[in-house]
Parts: structure tokens; sequence; C-alpha cells
């Protein structure tokens, strides 16, 4: 194994805490720890001391914040994620409207 690619296990339990959840993978007895609340699961080697590999999910919180830093007010950023087209689809809209005025 390149122990280059690996962090130390009390890394992980420093930053987050201890892990809600530590047992063997059933698919190949690979030892893992799990943080559920913060979405994160860490496979371990096998002596449960090293990580080996790291796989997680933002949180709904994190998502939410990303996205208001990146596009300002959450409900703006969920138009802009969800339908790039909106603005498109309300200008033409508009221009619609201004010529039934007419």
């Amino acid at each position: 194994m390149d122990t280059r690619c690996t962090i130390p296990c009390g890394r992980l339990i420093t930053k987050y805490g201890k892990p809600e959840t530590s047992d063997f993978s059933p698919e190949d007895f690979r030892p893992f720890k799990a943080w559920k609340s913060r979405a994160i699961i860490a496979d371990l080697s096998d002596d449960g001391k090293k990580v080996v590999c790291i796989n997680f999910h933002f949180t709904d919180k994190e998502g939410k914040d990303a996205l208001e830093a990146k596009y300002g007010r959450f409900d703006k950023a969920i138009k802009k994620v969800l339908q790039p087209n909106q603005d498109i689809f309300d200008e033409v809209a508009a221009e619609k409207m201004k010529a039934k005025k007419k």
C-alpha cells in the first residue's frame, strides 16, 4: 500500500468527533467508520489506523450555504441551478406582455 495516499484515522476523529458507526463492509470485510450526520464514510486500512478512501455527500446545509455563497439569496440560487433557462423564459414572457399591451 502506498502510504503517501493515506490519512491517519485519528485526524478524522479529531475533526468530526467519535464516529457514529464502526464496522466491516459486508462486501469485502474492510473496516470503515461512518459519520452519518456529516454524510461521511471512511474506508480504513486492514489495521484500522489509516484512511484509504473517503466517501462523502454535502449535507443540505452545506449545499445551501455553497449556493448562497455563489448566487446570493437561496431562492435565486435554486432558480439558477434548477432552472438555468428561466431568465431567458422570463425575458421572452416580458416581451410578449409588452407586445400585447401595444
